[in-house]
């Protein structure tokens, strides 16, 4: 990582370099520069793709949604998509908004995440990748632009439903127990019986 930033706005806007009047009036994120890459070839492709990046995000209705704004073109997936297998194509086209995240969705599954009913967490963690596809055959983490945008309203719940007691952890595979009658001197005397 090498930028980290907290926006409490309900929109901003990503890009390298300040945008047009009519669009810098938003929470403005930049990118870093890519000047200290060690590597010539990546900080020349890195900064050309920034140059033509520009991307507005915006939580209205319940949903995250992304516009591109400029040329790079713009990929995104929840993480548990790049996790094995193929990933999606998901392609935000110029001037068009798309819904990246509802959180509806969200709020139902991890409901039914608490109530057992749902083995694997809600997936609430997004990744944009600018100028390149995901692939399979490639981690994330290659990628010269990558993104990776956390809600932190789902990131409270969350962690307010693990404190509950939620897992992702398979019932049939492990079994946990803790006794809620405890008697130290019984548990003394089963571990002697336990021993040689």
């Amino acid at each position: 990582m090498v930028y980290h930033e907290q926006v409490d706005d309900s929109r901003c806007v990503l890009a390298y370099q300040a945008l047009d009047p009519a669009v810098a009036e938003q929470r403005l994120v930049l990118f870093p520069s890519p000047a200290n890459l060690p590597d010539p070839r990546q900080r020349r492709y890195t900064e050309d793709l920034l140059r033509v990046a520009g991307l507005r995000l915006e939580q209205r209705a319940g949903q995250l949604l992304a516009t591109r704004l400029k040329k790079c073109k713009v990929f995104w997936a929840l993480s548990q998509q790049l996790e094995g297998g193929e990933p999606p194509l998901n392609l935000l086209h110029r001037d068009q908004e798309t819904t990246i995240f509802d959180f509806r969705v969200f709020c139902t599954e991890l409901r039914d995440f608490r109530d057992s009913r749902r083995e694997r967490s809600p997936d609430f963690t997004i990744f944009l990748c600018f100028g390149q596809c995901f692939s399979s055959t490639k981690p994330k983490e290659s990628k010269l632009i990558l993104v990776k945008l956390v809600p932190q309203f789902c990131e409270y719940w969350y962690e307010q439903v693990q404190r509950e007691g939620a897992s992702s952890l398979n019932s049939g595979n492990v079994s946990l127990q803790l006794s809620d009658s405890f008697n130290l001197f019984e548990l003394i005397e089963q571990y002697h019986m336990q021993t040689d």
